[in-house]
């Protein structure tokens, strides 16, 4: 994952001894931050490519080009 560790590190994370349960738990609940920032990004850039669509911009040397 491009937001941090991945589901097998998070994994590998908890099952290691002498991290407590808080520490599990504070672990878990940031990496599901990042994924829900990293969502919301997402979400954002396909939102801005729709406006984008909507604004029906043509180019005489065609999309994307000046």
């Amino acid at each position: 994952m491009a937001v941090g560790f991945s589901i097998h590190d998070i994994k590998f994370m908890i099952s290691k001894k002498g991290i407590s349960k808080e520490e599990q738990t504070r672990i878990i609940k940031g990496k599901i931050s990042e994924m829900e920032e990293a969502q919301k990004k997402l979400e954002d850039s396909k939102q801005n490519i729709y406006d984008i669509l909507e604004l029906d911009i043509t180019c005489g040397d065609g999309f994307g080009k000046h």
